[in-house]
């Protein structure tokens, strides 16, 4: 049942986050629950992400900070909290051989998983292209396929929709 309350406040999360965020965007200071805790720093937090550093380019600061924690890592904070450890020895499962040490930006379907103390946490990946060197990605599950182990797993929606650059 732990999924069935992750995916409901998901839903809560993408419905309310975006507008959620506009007066800590403005004021530069966010809480815990909004802030992305493995990139805290406001100033720099998302810039090495192409996608991010367009909005940043484009826009300013605060509007990129709306985008990092409004749009692309909603609530990542409160996620975080309600984390899993993973232990020493847990072994993720790719149904792409090769995914993450090919390139997980080839368009299709990568579907992880990892077992932790009898329970199975799943990640879910689609990746489109809008060109040879542009690509969208939504990512929805527990964030298994980048997390180092041990340590913690997180629950997160990642929507990817505008067109990110290879590399």
């Amino acid at each position: 049942m732990r999924w069935l309350a992750f995916l409901l406040l998901t839903v809560v999360t993408f419905i309310v986050a975006p507008f959620l965020v506009i007066p800590f965007a403005i004021a530069q200071r966010v809480p815990w629950w909004m802030n992305t805790p493995d990139d805290p720093d406001l100033e720099k937090q998302g810039l090495y992400e192409p996608q991010v550093k367009w909005w940043y380019d484009r826009f300013g600061q605060r509007v990129k900070t709306w985008y990092w924690l409004g749009w692309r890592n909603q609530m990542y904070g409160l996620f975080w909290r309600l984390s899993v450890h993973a232990p020493e020895g847990a072994t993720r499962y790719y149904s792409v051989p090769d995914y993450p040490k090919g390139n997980p930006f080839t368009p299709g379907f990568c579907h992880v998983t990892m077992t932790v103390d009898g329970t199975t946490f799943h990640e879910w990946n689609w990746v489109w292209a809008y060109s040879s060197t542009k690509y969208g990605q939504i990512r929805v599950g527990w964030k298994l396929a980048e997390m180092d182990i041990p340590g913690p797993i997180a629950f997160c929606f990642q929507p990817k929709l505008f067109p990110l650059t290879r590399g």
